[in-house]
């Protein structure tokens, strides 16, 4: 079989291209209204930087507000809560204060608890859709093990961390034990991008 670009293939009349060359050929250098100029290139880098910067604020818009709304949600659960409540009729030297009644306090329990529910709802039909149309096999029992056990004690975690440990704090300290409690996972993460991800590898065989 010829290998050179300039032969023939299959009699004189067809000629081979160039991606079923054997050996690699340089790229041609673009010319006229291809080559790229100094101001795409320019208007490349500026789009590239707004991009990552319009990301970077979705992003954070995101988390505050999940933060708040989550720390708005527990901030309700602690039994026999009360706020101090003003009404101007009845006048501004007197002060009020109301209890959050029990039904609230359920409805609240309800919201918190379909906050979790939903992402890990789409979990599982992603992972559904992965097994009913991807070729997978089935775990060992060892894995079955230790990933049940991760995840069980995860979720134990998480629920007594929100229905339990911050319903007893105000909305700073409950802040500060949050930012506290994704400090480890950041480690973690950051020492298994360090190894070039051969964990990922490993376990995805």
């Amino acid at each position: 079989m010829p290998l050179c670009p300039n032969q023939l293939h299959h009699g004189r009349d067809e000629e081979i291209p160039n991606w079923n060359i054997f050996r690699t050929e340089p790229i041609e250098e673009a010319s006229g209204s291809a080559v790229e100029h100094p101001i795409y290139k320019a208007s490349i880098k500026i789009l590239k930087v707004v991009v990552h910067l319009l990301s970077f604020g979705i992003v954070l818009t995101g988390c505050v507000v999940a933060k708040g709304t989550t720390l708005f949600m527990t901030a309700q659960l602690k039994p026999g809560k009360t706020l101090i409540y003003c009404d101007r009729n009845i006048g501004l030297g007197r002060s009020w204060r109301v209890e959050i009644p029990e039904v609230e306090r359920v409805a609240w329990v309800w919201c918190l608890f379909l906050a979790f529910v939903v992402p890990e709802l789409g979990t599982f039909i992603r992972s559904a859709r992965i097994c009913f149309f991807k070729s997978w096999r089935w775990p060992a029992l060892l894995e079955v093990l230790t990933v049940g056990l991760l995840e069980g004690l995860h979720t134990v975690g998480l629920a007594v961390l929100m229905f339990v440990a911050l319903p007893e704090l105000d909305s700073v300290r409950a802040l500060m034990l949050t930012n506290c409690v994704c400090l480890v996972p950041a480690v973690l993460g950051e020492g298994r991008a360090a190894r070039g991800g051969h964990w990922l590898r490993s376990v995805h065989g």
